[in-house]
This record gives structure tokens, sequence and C-alpha cells, in this order.
């Protein structure tokens, strides 16, 4: 995504960094390319350990590989850089809401950020034009909190954790991250005026 809005700092967590997190992080940065700076971390990380391999094969086949990738344990001090911190589940985002407690109104699970910035872009009435707007953007979001729709099913906020399991369950997890990825996308690239 191509914009002038400047650099934004997104970080995704998840356990371990080395399936859920790292892939959706891979998959923004190949959609929203050099204006967002988007790093991953681990609540209980295997430190410097890669992707799985079957996560490195769901990122290749989304043309977003990331081979490079090391997981890091999640510090406060990340949390306090980040304008924005999607996490993999609900228990994820108390996770770091404990450990930085007042950067809890930047702090949503991905699903559910993807979900309010598509109502933000529905409603029409924020836009994004320029790096202040941008950095207005994570509250305007978290104020839809208080009123546009939830899912039916809390868990539905949730990404299935794939780790040793099947392939089945990779493949369910790279699509819920896929899809809530290309609702981020999408509301950003609305919100800019930026055409899909």
């Amino acid at each position: 995504m191509a914009t002038d809005l400047g650099a934004f700092r997104m970080l995704l967590v998840c356990t371990g960094n080395i399936c859920r997190s790292p892939f959706a992080a891979s998959l923004l940065r190949h959609n929203l390319g050099p204006a967002f700076e988007v790093s991953s971390a681990g609540t209980r990380a295997l430190v410097d350990e890669a992707m799985t391999a079957e996560m490195q094969e769901l990122a290749l086949e989304a043309e977003a590989p990331d081979p490079d990738h090391r997981a890091r344990q999640l510090e406060a001090g990340m949390i306090e850089r980040a304008d924005v911190v999607l996490t993999m589940t609900r228990r994820h985002r108390a996770e770091v809401a404990k450990l930085a407690p007042a950067r809890i109104p930047i702090v949503f699970t991905l699903a559910e950020f993807g979900r309010l910035l598509e109502n933000l872009a529905d409603d029409g009435g924020f836009r994004l034009r320029g790096p202040v707007e941008l950095s207005q953007l994570v509250s305007a979001v978290a104020a839809r909190r208080a009123y546009a729709p939830a899912p039916a099913d809390p868990a539905d906020d949730d990404v299935v954790d794939p780790y040793r399991r099947s392939e089945e369950i990779y493949r369910e997890a790279a699509l819920q991250i896929a899809v809530a990825v290309d609702q981020l996308t999408g509301g950003l690239r609305r919100l800019a005026g930026v055409p899909a």
C-alpha cells in the first residue's frame, strides 16, 4: 500500500512467535509496504527459533515469505514503542494489557481490529489524509468497541493455535489470519482513498 501517511508501528503477538504472529506480520508487510513498520513477538517465545516449516510453507504460498524470522520474547518496551498491538487471541490481549496497562487502548486482537477498522471505513466519517490522521486511527478504531457489532461468538476474535497440530489446523489458522489481514488492509485503503 503506497501512501505518504508516514511510519506506523504495528506489533503482532502470539505465544511462541513461530506460527501465528510472524505469519500475520509477513502478510501485513506484504500488503501494506514500507510505510508500515511491522514486527512480532511472543508471550512465551521460543527465542531465536524460525517460523515452523508448516507456517513458512503457507507464507510462501501467500507470496509473503519471511525466511529470516527469529522468535523474540515480548517486552514492555516493545508495547510502549508500538502504535498498535494486534494479538492472536483474547488471552494474548489480556497478557499484553497486564504487561503494559497504560497501553490498553491500543491493544486489540487481529480479528477485532480488522472488524472494527472495516466498520469505521463503512461509516465514512473518518479519512486518512496524512500522518496526523494515521496517528488518530487507533483511537477512532478503539471508540468503535462501544457500539460496533460484535461477533456472535467471542471466540471468533481468536486465531486457533496450530503448533504441533495437523496441516488442516495450520491452514485454518492461516485462513483466519488472512481474512483479518484482508479486512485491515481493505479498511486502510478505503480510509486513505487508495484504490484496491
